[in-house]
């Protein structure tokens, strides 16, 4: 559902290097065992947890998965964060498949956080962004400094919004989705405010 997108608000507030106290990483924060479950790159290199078109497709998969298992989405958004064995254990099959769950005092806390990150944020994703950026689709490779200086962008700002590039030297062993910004007046001092 469109609605998981506030599951990215939750997990990482939209910093692309947050890293948790369990050593998750990224938009989605998936720990580099599951994320390469789920067909990312975490190396030297490249770690596309901090990538968000792939971190956002691994994390589509992976709560896709999770929703053919139990087939409630409910379940599968709790999953996310305590794995499908520890909902298992916390709350069996008895309603699985469930079309309506009442959400009360003994709901999972995550998924009532959701609900908050929901209600709080969806009126904001109805706005003018502050910042504009557009995904280029890179299959050949090339580096950051001499596509910073073909587009006419800073390449510290080019960093900024690609973090999951770890050297200036982009690979080639399959298309990779940089984001680059555009229009002007962009302040990468300011971008990331999250409390």
């Amino acid at each position: 559902p469109d609605d998981f997108k506030f599951l990215c608000l939750q997990e990482s507030a939209l910093i692309a290097d947050a890293v948790s106290t369990s050593n998750a990483v990224g938009f989605w924060q998936f720990k580099d065992f599951t994320a390469r479950e789920v067909g990312m790159r975490v190396d030297n290199d490249v770690d596309e947890r901090m990538n968000i078109v792939s971190a956002t497709r691994g994390a589509a998969k992976y709560i896709k998965q999770a929703n053919f298992m139990f087939n409630n989405w409910v379940y599968a958004l709790q999953s996310y964060q305590m794995g499908a064995g520890g909902v298992r254990r916390a709350v069996g099959a008895a309603i699985n498949g469930s079309r309506h769950m009442e959400i009360t005092s003994e709901t999972y806390w995550y998924v009532k956080k959701f609900i908050a990150h929901k209600i709080a944020f969806q009126d904001a994703v109805e706005t003018e962004p502050r910042v504009r950026v557009t995904e280029i689709v890179l299959s050949q490779g090339g580096s950051l400094n001499a596509l910073s200086s073909s587009m006419s962008l800073d390449v510290a700002g080019l960093r900024e919004f690609n973090k999951w590039a770890r050297t200036d030297e982009l690979p080639t062993d399959k298309s990779y989705t940089l984001i680059v910004p555009s229009g002007t007046g962009v302040d990468f001092s300011t971008l990331y405010t999250a409390s």
